[in-house]
């Protein structure tokens, strides 16, 4: 196993499954929204199958620190922050 830290999503194939159906996925407030409640509407995703869930894809940041981060999803597209400040961008449905 690489020492590098990776960056795991593991409901990016629901976020998918969202865009097609022309849901509203984006999470583009830190938290969630401004009320910080960490709340989605989206609801492909409850307590009848969140077992089921598997990881859709990872990334390697290429980064050996490990790190904690509020990602955001904007259009489709993942911002998410390492661990040494950089700032990455991913087609969050297929990790590139």
């Amino acid at each position: 196993m690489s020492a590098y830290c990776k960056l795991v999503l593991f409901v990016v194939s629901c976020c998918g499954l969202s865009v097609a159906q022309g849901q509203d996925v984006n999470w583009a407030n830190y938290l969630g929204s401004k009320e910080r409640n960490l709340y989605s509407s989206l609801d492909q995703i409850d307590s009848k199958n969140v077992a089921k869930l598997e990881v859709a894809w990872t990334y390697d940041t290429g980064n050996e620190a490990e790190y904690q981060a509020n990602n955001l999803i904007v259009d489709g597209v993942l911002y998410t922050p390492t661990a040494t400040r950089k700032v990455i961008a991913l087609d969050a449905a297929a990790g590139k």
